[in-house]
């Protein structure tokens, strides 16, 4: 709605400035603008190169790659922890499906009977926590099993694609920065908690589009707007023993 000066409320559409907009922009000239109903590609962009969380995944680890040593646990499979196999110990692999030949611990998240308590000083939970019914059970058993000095490293999906069903993937839960926030603090109490929004307006358009990272200019996926994450990431540390 807009005001005139004598108070009376008219609507924009019938304002001087909506007239004006018409006339130089009639709503025809928009159609073409509309992206169409279906994404340019159905696989978040993997078939087109890097998809866009990824990329602010992938920068996530290697800049807290250091957290990645002795007794590490990740979830599915090895994806990130591969790449520091020098500096880890051992290496376990979780999963709930006994069709993973490479999981060396069966067993779910959410099921405290799943890990073992004090165990690990690097736990990989990547894009997890929305496939569980409750998010904050199993990041309450993934922090019991860090022990002191540990390092939890996560994240969780904000503005995102859900997987079509059939797929095999189940996902409950997208997550905001300050739901995050609340979460790590009633599931986490006494770590040491980092979290981050990754995203603009731009960044998210593209990433539900299914546009690759590689099709976006650096200047925009620099670019930081809470208000329009894509990702959020989660360093929390257990404090060492005294």
């Amino acid at each position: 709605m807009t005001e005139r000066a004598d108070g009376f409320q008219v609507s924009f559409r019938h304002s001087w400035i909506g007239r004006a907009l018409r006339l130089f922009f009639p709503y025809g000239a928009l159609i073409p603008r509309l992206r169409g109903l279906r994404p340019v590609s159905d696989h978040w962009g993997f078939d087109r190169g890097q998809p866009v969380d990824r990329y602010y995944l992938d920068r996530f680890i290697r800049e807290n790659g250091r957290d990645v040593r002795g007794r590490v646990l990740e979830v599915g499979a090895p994806r990130y922890a591969d790449a520091y196999r020098a500096e880890i110990a051992r290496l376990d692999v979780l999963d709930v499906d006994s069709a993973n030949r490479g999981a060396t611990i069966l067993g779910d998240l959410s099921d405290v009977r799943t890990l073992p308590n004090d165990t690990f000083d690097c736990i990989l939970l990547t894009q997890v926590l929305q496939s569980l019914e409750v998010p904050v059970t199993g990041l309450v058993n993934a922090g019991r099993a860090i022990r002191p000095g540990g390092v939890l490293l996560a994240s969780v999906p904000a503005i995102s694609r859900i997987p079509p069903e059939g797929t095999g993937t189940t996902w409950y839960t997208s997550f905001t920065e300050p739901g995050v926030r609340k979460l790590c603090t009633t599931a986490l109490p006494g770590f040491n908690v980092t979290i981050k929004a990754h995203g603009n307006l731009a960044v998210a358009t593209a990433f539900l589009e299914g546009r690759a990272a590689e099709e976006l200019p650096q200047s925009i996926l620099e670019y930081r707007d809470a208000e329009y994450p894509i990702i959020i990431t989660i360093r929390a540390e257990r404090p060492a023993a005294s």
